[in-house]
């Protein structure tokens, strides 16, 4: 079990060498949100201290995801969050060894409603599919009432889920166990803790994962398939790009180049012809 925090802008100036010293394995940063809760305006905006808090985690040693805090009411406005969070995090892709999450919950601005649980599970899946196909490994961030009332769950089921949860470990592990895919839920927000370097209680959390990449996950989103060859076929043409440790789990043949002879391997071991190393790429 992992210990992490969450942060966003509210939580003001982190020490990150203090955080990482007073036991803090990773760190859910909040990198973009779709619109203000009170204001006028309706664009998408970045979080202040996102590139702060990201660049720092990180060199403190803290494995770090990233987050984004819904407010789509469509699938449309979904899809347009998605992409403006992928723009804000692309350029700190290295940075990003957690999932990149979408935080859905009510407020003020916007209310998910029980009679409008397709559409609410049709937006979050739009958001999501949208997170994956840019190379990211997606995950949802929800409390038991989203679960329970206002979304087909089971449209979810190939989705890591952060659930916000602030109870007793018992009642936590009690509704884990009523679902009918358990290791769906990676981490649990359990309430708030003190942390030093951070000047205020900020969100605590526990992770139940391991997300070490493994040989062939290029978008590291947990599996290796069809979707990880053709990101290399894309690369090899020159329509995309990879950063570093994407070309090194891209090389399953190991022989220093990510080309069409690993995507071709990647597809015969999806096709049950062969398999791939289960080696981990090290760094060199």
């Amino acid at each position: 079990m992992l210990n992490g925090i969450d942060v966003y802008v509210g939580d003001g100036k982190i020490d990150w060498a203090k955080v990482k010293a007073d036991g803090i394995d990773f760190a859910m940063i909040k990198a973009s949100q779709g619109y203000p809760v009170q204001g006028s305006t309706l664009s998408p905006f970045t979080d202040r201290n996102f590139v702060k808090n990201i660049e720092e985690a990180s060199a403190a040693g803290i494995k770090c995801g990233v987050y984004h805090y819904l407010m789509a009411k469509t699938t449309e406005a979904a899809r347009a969050e998605a992409k403006y969070f992928i723009e804000t995090v692309a350029p700190y892709r290295e940075l990003v060894s957690f999932p990149a999450c979408v935080d859905m919950e009510n407020d003020i601005a916007k209310r998910y409603l029980s009679k409008e649980k397709a559409l609410n599970t049709q937006i979050l899946v739009t958001f999501l599919e949208t997170v994956s196909t840019a190379g990211f490994k997606p995950m949802v961030y929800l409390n038991p009432n989203f679960i329970r009332y206002l979304l087909d769950f089971e449209q979810l089921s190939r989705y890591d889920v952060w659930l916000a949860y602030y109870t007793t470990e018992k009642q936590f592990l009690k509704f884990v166990k009523e679902l009918k895919n358990p290791s769906q839920i990676k981490i649990w927000q359990y309430g708030q803790r003190t942390v030093d370097g951070i000047s205020d209680p900020t969100d605590g959390n526990f992770g139940f994962f391991d997300y070490e990449p493994q040989v062939g996950d290029v978008n590291r989103d947990g599996t290796v398939d069809p979707l990880d060859a053709s990101l290399i076929l894309s690369y090899d043409a020159g329509y995309t790009s990879l950063d570093d440790e994407q070309k090194r789990l891209g090389d399953v043949n190991f022989d220093g180049e990510t080309d069409p002879i690993d995507a071709s391997l990647i597809l015969r071991a999806d096709a049950g012809i062969t398999e791939l190393s289960a080696e981990h790429h090290r760094n060199d």
